[in-house]
C-alpha cells in the first residue's frame, strides 16, 4: 500500500528523532483519536484504539484461589482486531470497543505513521483485580501473584504479537502503557516491580525490535528508580516526564544523555 508524501515526511522526522539526528523536532503523536480527528489534527503518528477499554468495577476475583484460576483464551486477538462490532472478554473485565481496528489500521496507514498499543502486566492485572487487591496480594500471597502475573504477560504479549501479525506491515512503532507510580515514587518496592512486572515490558519490547519497531512505554509518576533498568530492557522512548510526574527532566536527561529519549504530553 502506498503512503503519501506528507506521510513520508512525518516517519522521516519520527525515525530522525528516534535516531538522534533532529533531537530538537519532537513528534507529536496521540492515542485512541478516530482516524478523522487524527488527520486534521496534523499529528506525526496515532495509535488508533484496539480498543481496550476496562469497566470500572474488577471482574469479580476476591481471593487469591480465584485469581489463579484466572485464564485467556488468546485465540480471540485476530478475531477480535478484524471483525467489526464489540467484542467483551469477562474474563478480564475489558472490551475491545474498536474491533475493526485493522480496518482502522488500513486507513491511516497511507497518510500517517501507526503505532500499535497494548498494557502491560501491572495495568492489565490491576483491571482484572482492582487496585486494593493487586497491591494487597503482592504482600501477602508473593509467590501465587508470581503465577497470576505469569498468565497477564502471556495474555499481554499474546495481544501485542496480534497487532504486529494482523498489521502485515503497517505499523511503525509500539506503545506500552502502565503506570506503576506516583508523584513521590513507585507504588511498591522496585525489587517487586523487577521480579513481577520486568519481565512483562522486556518480553514486549524484544519482540517489537524483531519487527523493527521502536517502543514507546506511556507511564505516569516519579519511575526515576527503574528508568535504568527500562533503558537496559531496550526501552526507545519513555514519558511524561516534568509536570506533576514528579521527575526533573533537566536532571533525568543529563544523567542518562541519549541512551533514552523523553517525551511530555498536552492534556486536553
Amino acid at each position: 500500500m502506498k503512503r503519501t508524501e506528507s506521510c513520508l515526511k512525518r516517519l522521516a522526522r519520527m525515525n530522525d528523532w528516534l535516531n538522534h539526528i533532529e533531537g530538537d523536532r519532537v513528534p507529536a503523536g496521540g492515542s485512541s483519536l478516530p482516524a478523522s480527528t487524527s488527520r486534521c489534527r496534523g499529528l506525526d503518528w496515532v495509535v488508533p484504539p484496539v480498543k481496550v477499554g476496562r469497566h470500572p468495577e474488577p471482574c469479580g476475583i476476591d481471593t487469591i484461589e480465584k485469581a489463579l484460576m484466572w485464564h485467556v483464551d488468546s485465540s480471540q486477538f485476530s478475531r477480535s482486531l478484524e471483525c467489526a462490532g464489540e467484542i467483551e472478554n469477562k474474563a478480564i473485565n475489558i472490551s475491545l470497543t474498536d474491533a475493526a481496528w485493522l480496518e482502522t489500521v488500513r486507513s491511516l496507514y497511507p497518510e500517517i505513521p501507526v503505532c500499535g498499543e497494548v498494557q502491560e502486566a501491572y495495568e492489565l492485572g490491576r483491571g482484572i483485580l482492582g487496585s486494593k487487591n493487586m497491591l494487597m496480594w503482592l504482600a501477602l500471597y508473593p509467590d501465587e501473584m508470581g503465577l497470576f502475573l505469569d498468565r497477564v504477560t502471556t495474555y499481554s504479549l499474546g495481544l501485542c504479537k496480534a497487532q504486529i501479525e494482523a498489521a502485515g506491515g503497517m505499523l511503525d512503532g509500539f506503545v506500552i502503557r502502565g503506570a506503576v507510580a506516583y508523584e513521590n515514587g513507585l507504588l511498591f518496592p522496585p525489587e517487586t516491580w523487577r521480579r513481577y512486572f520486568l519481565p512483562c515490558i522486556k518480553a514486549i519490547i524484544d519482540y517489537c525490535h524483531i519487527h523493527s519497531l521502536p517502543v514507546l512505554y506511556y507511564g505516569g509518576g516519579n519511575v526515576s528508580e527503574i528508568l535504568p533498568d527500562l533503558i537496559d530492557a531496550g526501552l526507545d522512548t519513555y514519558g511524561p516526564v516534568g509536570g506533576d510526574t514528579g521527575m526533573d527532566l533537566l536532571e533525568i536527561r543529563q544523567k542518562y544523555g541519549q541512551r533514552l529519549l523523553l517525551i511530555d504530553e498536552i492534556r486536553h
